[in-house]
Protein backbone atom coordinates (compact mmCIF):
# COMPACT_ATOMS: atom_id res chain seq x y z
CA UNK A 1 0.00 0.00 0.00
CA UNK A 2 2.76 2.24 0.92
CA UNK A 3 4.49 1.68 -1.95
CA UNK A 4 1.40 2.17 -4.29
CA UNK A 5 0.94 6.24 -2.63
CA UNK A 6 4.78 6.90 -3.18
CA UNK A 7 3.89 5.84 -7.00
CA UNK A 8 0.93 8.07 -7.08
CA UNK A 9 2.44 11.00 -5.20
CA UNK A 10 5.99 10.78 -7.97
CA UNK A 11 2.85 10.45 -10.42
CA UNK A 12 1.31 13.73 -9.18
CA UNK A 13 4.27 15.67 -8.94
CA UNK A 14 5.16 15.02 -12.44
CA UNK A 15 2.22 15.48 -13.99
CA UNK A 16 2.63 19.40 -11.75
CA UNK A 17 6.00 19.49 -13.14
CA UNK A 18 5.07 19.24 -16.88
CA UNK A 19 2.50 21.39 -16.22
CA UNK A 20 4.40 24.58 -15.29
CA UNK A 21 7.10 23.46 -17.59
CA UNK A 22 4.73 23.94 -20.64
CA UNK A 23 3.70 27.50 -19.41
CA UNK A 24 6.51 29.17 -19.49
CA UNK A 25 7.18 33.07 -20.00
CA UNK A 26 9.02 33.74 -23.30
CA UNK A 27 10.24 36.70 -24.78
CA UNK A 28 10.93 36.22 -28.48
CA UNK A 29 12.39 38.87 -31.47
CA UNK A 30 10.31 39.02 -34.33
CA UNK A 31 11.43 41.03 -38.23
CA UNK A 32 13.45 40.38 -41.41
CA UNK A 33 16.71 40.46 -39.68
CA UNK A 34 18.40 38.51 -36.94
CA UNK A 35 15.25 37.91 -35.42
CA UNK A 36 13.96 34.32 -34.26
CA UNK A 37 10.57 34.74 -36.38
CA UNK A 38 11.22 36.32 -39.46
CA UNK A 39 7.36 38.13 -39.51
CA UNK A 40 4.44 37.75 -37.01
CA UNK A 41 2.90 35.26 -39.14
CA UNK A 42 5.64 32.86 -38.07
CA UNK A 43 5.29 34.03 -34.50
CA UNK A 44 1.23 33.59 -34.54
CA UNK A 45 2.24 30.06 -35.50
CA UNK A 46 4.44 29.35 -33.08
CA UNK A 47 1.76 30.31 -30.73
CA UNK A 48 -0.72 28.41 -32.40
CA UNK A 49 1.73 24.98 -31.81
CA UNK A 50 1.98 25.86 -28.49
CA UNK A 51 5.84 26.30 -28.96
CA UNK A 52 5.31 29.67 -26.89
CA UNK A 53 3.45 29.16 -24.16
CA UNK A 54 2.27 31.25 -20.73
CA UNK A 55 2.65 35.18 -20.47
CA UNK A 56 4.18 35.92 -24.52
CA UNK A 57 6.39 39.28 -25.41
CA UNK A 58 6.91 39.80 -29.38
CA UNK A 59 9.87 42.47 -29.64
CA UNK A 60 9.89 44.06 -33.28
CA UNK A 61 13.42 44.20 -33.73
CA UNK A 62 12.62 44.78 -38.22
CA UNK A 63 10.85 45.29 -41.06
CA UNK A 64 8.05 42.25 -41.43
CA UNK A 65 6.58 41.65 -44.62
CA UNK A 66 3.70 39.26 -44.12
CA UNK A 67 2.92 37.17 -47.41
CA UNK A 68 -0.80 35.53 -45.56
CA UNK A 69 -3.04 36.85 -42.76
CA UNK A 70 -1.19 36.44 -39.09
CA UNK A 71 -3.85 34.97 -37.35
CA UNK A 72 -3.55 34.74 -33.50
CA UNK A 73 -6.04 32.24 -31.94
CA UNK A 74 -7.64 31.65 -28.57
CA UNK A 75 -5.64 30.43 -25.63
CA UNK A 76 -6.99 26.99 -25.66
CA UNK A 77 -9.11 27.09 -28.60
CA UNK A 78 -11.57 24.11 -28.85
CA UNK A 79 -10.58 22.06 -32.41
CA UNK A 80 -6.79 22.92 -32.72
CA UNK A 81 -4.08 20.28 -31.86
CA UNK A 82 -1.70 20.92 -30.03
CA UNK A 83 -3.73 23.75 -27.64
CA UNK A 84 -2.55 27.23 -27.79
CA UNK A 85 -1.72 28.13 -24.02
CA UNK A 86 -0.99 31.68 -23.49
CA UNK A 87 -2.11 34.02 -20.74
CA UNK A 88 -0.97 37.01 -22.74
CA UNK A 89 0.90 38.03 -25.70
CA UNK A 90 2.66 42.03 -25.62
CA UNK A 91 3.87 42.80 -28.94
CA UNK A 92 6.07 46.19 -29.18
CA UNK A 93 9.13 47.67 -31.20
CA UNK A 94 12.76 47.68 -30.12
CA UNK A 95 13.66 50.14 -32.97
CA UNK A 96 12.22 53.22 -33.86
CA UNK A 97 10.56 53.50 -37.61
CA UNK A 98 9.38 49.91 -38.20
CA UNK A 99 6.65 48.65 -40.05
CA UNK A 100 4.25 45.63 -40.13
CA UNK A 101 3.70 45.44 -43.53
CA UNK A 102 1.50 43.25 -46.02
CA UNK A 103 -0.29 43.24 -50.08
CA UNK A 104 -2.68 40.69 -49.09
CA UNK A 105 -6.65 40.41 -49.61
CA UNK A 106 -7.34 39.06 -46.31
CA UNK A 107 -6.70 40.49 -43.56
CA UNK A 108 -3.39 41.59 -42.36
CA UNK A 109 -3.73 40.53 -39.00
CA UNK A 110 -7.01 38.74 -37.17
CA UNK A 111 -7.19 37.78 -33.99
CA UNK A 112 -9.78 35.09 -33.93
CA UNK A 113 -11.15 34.89 -29.99
CA UNK A 114 -7.58 36.01 -28.83
CA UNK A 115 -7.45 37.64 -25.21
CA UNK A 116 -4.72 39.40 -23.37
CA UNK A 117 -3.25 40.84 -26.75
CA UNK A 118 -1.67 44.39 -26.60
CA UNK A 119 0.28 45.68 -29.23
CA UNK A 120 2.32 49.11 -28.53
CA UNK A 121 3.38 50.80 -30.89
CA UNK A 122 5.61 52.68 -28.64
CA UNK A 123 9.59 51.97 -28.40
CA UNK A 124 9.67 49.48 -25.95
CA UNK A 125 6.12 50.50 -24.78
CA UNK A 126 7.29 54.56 -24.43
CA UNK A 127 6.62 54.64 -20.20
CA UNK A 128 7.08 58.23 -20.41
CA UNK A 129 4.24 61.19 -20.64
CA UNK A 130 3.62 62.27 -24.49
CA UNK A 131 5.07 59.15 -26.22
CA UNK A 132 3.89 58.97 -29.68
CA UNK A 133 3.01 56.34 -32.12
CA UNK A 134 6.03 54.70 -33.93
CA UNK A 135 5.22 51.48 -34.85
CA UNK A 136 3.24 51.29 -38.50
CA UNK A 137 0.97 48.13 -39.17
CA UNK A 138 -0.23 48.26 -42.74
CA UNK A 139 -2.01 46.65 -45.71
CA UNK A 140 -1.37 47.95 -49.48
CA UNK A 141 -4.05 45.68 -50.88
CA UNK A 142 -7.07 48.06 -52.35
CA UNK A 143 -9.45 44.87 -52.94
CA UNK A 144 -12.91 45.68 -53.72
CA UNK A 145 -14.34 42.34 -52.80
CA UNK A 146 -17.24 42.19 -50.22
CA UNK A 147 -16.29 40.04 -46.61
CA UNK A 148 -14.20 41.82 -44.93
CA UNK A 149 -11.06 41.43 -47.58
CA UNK A 150 -8.31 43.85 -47.35
CA UNK A 151 -8.52 44.98 -43.32
CA UNK A 152 -5.64 45.49 -41.51
CA UNK A 153 -6.64 44.38 -38.13
CA UNK A 154 -9.84 42.34 -37.35
CA UNK A 155 -11.14 41.10 -34.34
CA UNK A 156 -13.48 37.70 -34.61
CA UNK A 157 -14.96 35.12 -32.61
CA UNK A 158 -15.20 36.57 -29.05
CA UNK A 159 -11.78 38.37 -29.22
CA UNK A 160 -11.97 40.26 -26.08
CA UNK A 161 -9.82 42.56 -23.54
CA UNK A 162 -7.18 43.20 -25.93
CA UNK A 163 -5.43 46.81 -26.55
CA UNK A 164 -4.34 48.41 -29.83
CA UNK A 165 -2.76 50.93 -28.95
CA UNK A 166 0.49 54.09 -29.88
CA UNK A 167 0.43 52.60 -33.61
CA UNK A 168 -0.18 54.20 -37.26
CA UNK A 169 -2.58 52.14 -38.83
CA UNK A 170 -2.50 52.43 -42.88
CA UNK A 171 -4.90 50.57 -44.82
CA UNK A 172 -6.08 50.89 -48.62
CA UNK A 173 -9.61 48.25 -48.83
CA UNK A 174 -12.50 48.80 -51.10
CA UNK A 175 -14.40 46.33 -49.42
CA UNK A 176 -18.36 47.53 -48.69
CA UNK A 177 -18.46 45.50 -45.63
CA UNK A 178 -15.45 45.95 -44.09
CA UNK A 179 -12.49 48.59 -42.95
CA UNK A 180 -9.16 49.17 -41.95
CA UNK A 181 -9.78 48.46 -38.35
CA UNK A 182 -12.89 45.44 -38.08
CA UNK A 183 -15.17 44.03 -35.65
CA UNK A 184 -16.71 41.22 -36.56
CA UNK A 185 -18.61 37.75 -36.44
CA UNK A 186 -17.41 34.39 -37.07
CA UNK A 187 -17.90 31.17 -36.78
CA UNK A 188 -18.00 30.67 -33.16
CA UNK A 189 -20.02 33.46 -31.31
CA UNK A 190 -21.41 33.86 -27.50
CA UNK A 191 -21.36 37.11 -26.67
CA UNK A 192 -18.99 39.38 -29.14
CA UNK A 193 -15.69 41.27 -29.36
CA UNK A 194 -16.06 42.93 -25.89
CA UNK A 195 -13.74 45.32 -23.85
CA UNK A 196 -11.29 45.84 -26.84
CA UNK A 197 -9.17 48.98 -26.51
CA UNK A 198 -8.22 51.36 -29.73
CA UNK A 199 -6.28 54.01 -28.12
CA UNK A 200 -3.80 56.58 -29.45
CA UNK A 201 -3.77 55.48 -32.78
CA UNK A 202 -2.73 57.27 -36.22
CA UNK A 203 -5.71 55.85 -38.89
CA UNK A 204 -4.64 56.80 -42.55
CA UNK A 205 -5.05 55.57 -45.69
CA UNK A 206 -2.09 53.67 -47.15
CA UNK A 207 -1.04 56.41 -49.72
CA UNK A 208 -1.91 59.27 -51.19
CA UNK A 209 -3.95 56.46 -54.73
CA UNK A 210 -4.88 54.01 -52.38
CA UNK A 211 -7.43 54.95 -49.72
CA UNK A 212 -10.31 52.78 -48.01
CA UNK A 213 -13.69 52.76 -47.82
CA UNK A 214 -14.29 53.10 -44.26
CA UNK A 215 -11.81 53.18 -41.89
CA UNK A 216 -13.55 51.08 -39.44
CA UNK A 217 -16.50 48.27 -39.83
CA UNK A 218 -18.53 47.11 -36.76
CA UNK A 219 -20.26 43.77 -38.53
CA UNK A 220 -23.11 41.34 -36.50
CA UNK A 221 -25.00 38.63 -36.95
CA UNK A 222 -29.04 38.59 -35.99
CA UNK A 223 -29.79 36.78 -32.58
CA UNK A 224 -26.37 37.89 -30.85
CA UNK A 225 -28.76 40.57 -29.21
CA UNK A 226 -27.66 44.26 -27.43
CA UNK A 227 -24.06 42.73 -25.95
CA UNK A 228 -22.11 41.95 -29.41
CA UNK A 229 -19.55 44.07 -29.95
CA UNK A 230 -19.89 46.17 -26.65
CA UNK A 231 -17.87 47.90 -23.93
CA UNK A 232 -15.01 48.64 -26.83
CA UNK A 233 -13.38 51.83 -26.16
CA UNK A 234 -12.05 53.83 -28.99
CA UNK A 235 -10.24 57.40 -27.81
CA UNK A 236 -7.75 59.83 -28.37
CA UNK A 237 -7.13 58.51 -32.07
CA UNK A 238 -6.18 60.28 -35.46
CA UNK A 239 -8.49 59.83 -38.88
CA UNK A 240 -7.30 61.72 -42.05
CA UNK A 241 -6.20 61.30 -45.21
CA UNK A 242 -8.85 58.54 -45.63
CA UNK A 243 -11.54 60.08 -48.30
CA UNK A 244 -11.88 58.12 -51.27
CA UNK A 245 -13.60 59.68 -54.44
CA UNK A 246 -14.49 56.84 -55.91
CA UNK A 247 -17.11 56.06 -53.04
CA UNK A 248 -18.84 57.03 -49.94
CA UNK A 249 -16.34 57.32 -47.40
CA UNK A 250 -17.51 57.64 -44.04
CA UNK A 251 -15.27 57.21 -41.00
CA UNK A 252 -17.32 54.64 -39.63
Amino acid sequence: MKHSIRILIALLLAITLYNTASAVNETKTVGATGANYPNLTAAFWAIRNAELTGAITLQIIDNTTETGTAILYASGMTGLIPNPNYTSVLIYPTVTGKRIYGNIARPLIEFVGADNVTIDGRLYTGGVPGATPDLTIANQKSTAVSGIYGSTIKFSNDATNNKIIYCNIKGATMDPFGGVLVFSDGDIMLSGNDGNKIDHNNFTGYSATAKPTHMMYLRGSNGYGVGYNSQDTISNNNFYDFFNLGSNTPCI
